[in-house]
């Protein structure tokens, strides 16, 4: 048996087609294939159902694909640890991270960067159950996302900072709501929000929900960029973080108010895998985050603007 096998295996997996595992391998689709009958004949049990294109794993193949991750997971770990031996920390770190976190993410990757400048850094904005999808299958090395609203399974978790959830409003609405705006009042406020597959969106829709309201946005994106753009351009009013707003700089024509009654706060934060042993890069990250007071440092940038 080859870890070249359980690598192509897994991105069979993940793309879920022959042709597309194998340009990612760059290896030929024939020779794939092939890896993986050798795998197959080698285990003694059938992996995968065949027929005239992938079927998905068999039932034997659900369990060997479990062991798959964790052999290549840790194949990848020693390398990574000779790596660390020689003074060195390079390869690629897989980052998912909730949308409303990604103005957050430079304040902890500058860190890393500087200290580790052969690291490449692969970052994907995701919402949190893609990312507990992507830690599950290891095509993630860590996360940012919300870690007290919904479960997380089989992670460990470190808090960075608080999100707390505003009003964003063209500039024909500042006159018309007051600085503190109750989130009944929002029944009478054309909204643009994030899609229902965003954790964001659910805290959302669970605080309209105790309230006794259901408020039917007017457009829904996973792009908090299209929200902003829906508020500026087009008159509507989204429910963004406060710290959002402010890292991002405020723009003319766009107005910040507060939501109270009740003020919605939510902790971001680190998550991996759960795992005895932890990659060296993993490890570096969870250590900047460990040594970055992120509150504080989103508290000096906000003074700045």
């Amino acid at each position: 048996m080859d870890v070249r096998q359980l690598r192509y295996l897994i991105a069979l997996v993940q793309e879920r087609h022959f042709s597309r595992a194998a340009m990612k391998c760059n290896i030929s689709q024939p020779a794939l294939s092939a890896q993986i009958r050798k795998l197959e004949q080698e285990l003694g049990v059938p992996v995968i159902k065949r027929g005239n294109t992938y079927g998905g794993l068999t039932p034997e193949g659900e369990r060997i694909i479990a062991w798959a991750r964790r052999v290549v997971e840790n194949a990848d770990s020693l390398i990574d640890e000779a790596a660390v031996l020689r003074g060195e920390l390079v390869g690629a770190l897989y980052i998912g991270v909730i949308p409303s976190a990604l103005p957050i993410l430079p304040l902890l990757t500058k860190t890393l960067i500087e200290a580790h400048p052969e690291l490449r850094l692969h970052i994907l904005s995701m919402s949190s159950k893609e990312i507990q999808r992507g830690l599950d299958d290891l095509s993630l090395d860590v996360g940012i996302t919300y870690l007290d609203n919904e479960p997380l399974n089989a992670v460990d978790t470190l808090g960075l900072y608080h999100e707390e959830f505003s009003l964003l409003v063209p500039e024909n609405f500042r006159d018309r709501l007051p600085e503190k705006v109750k989130w009944s009042a929002l029944a009478k406020v054309p909204l643009c929000l994030l899609t229902p597959d965003m954790q964001n969106r659910r805290i959302v829709d669970s605080v309209f929900a105790k309230i006794g309201l259901h408020p039917e946005p007017v457009v829904e994106s996973n792009s908090i960029l299209t929200l902003y753009g829906h508020v500026r351009d087009a008159g509507l009013c989204t429910i963004i973080p406060r710290n959002h707003f402010h890292l991002l700089g405020q723009s003319n024509g766009l107005v910040l108010k507060r939501l109270s009654a009740p003020v919605v706060r939510q902790r971001i934060g680190l998550v991996r895998h759960e795992t005895q042993v932890q990659s060296p890069r993993v490890s570096a990250f969870w250590d900047v985050g460990h040594s970055t007071d992120v509150t504080k440092q989103i508290a000096a940038l906000v003074a700045k603007r």
